[in-house]
């Protein structure tokens, strides 16, 4: 990551790839400046647009899972944004 969520920031993970999903929330799981959250109860679309992108939209009506997470920045915590 280039940028990075301030202190009390939020980095959200949503991706339709089961293993790319596994790799990058056992990275996050290691950072010390970052604490998983509870996901929010997910909401079935009353709309086409209520899906946040189309290939959700694409992929949830066609039974398809997408992998979810929430990390919040800890406050306190060093944050490295990592090598360029």
């Amino acid at each position: 990551m280039r940028t990075h969520p301030g202190a009390g920031g939020h980095l959200y993970v949503v991706t339709d790839v089961a293993e790319y999903f596994q790799v990058i929330t056992e990275l996050l799981k290691a950072h010390p400046g970052l604490r998983p959250l509870p996901l929010p109860e997910l909401q079935e679309p009353k709309h086409d647009l209520d899906y946040l992108t189309n290939f959700e939209r694409k992929f949830r009506k066609e039974g398809r899972p997408i992998y979810r997470a929430v990390y919040k920045r800890v406050v306190g915590q060093a944050f490295s944004a990592g090598r360029r």
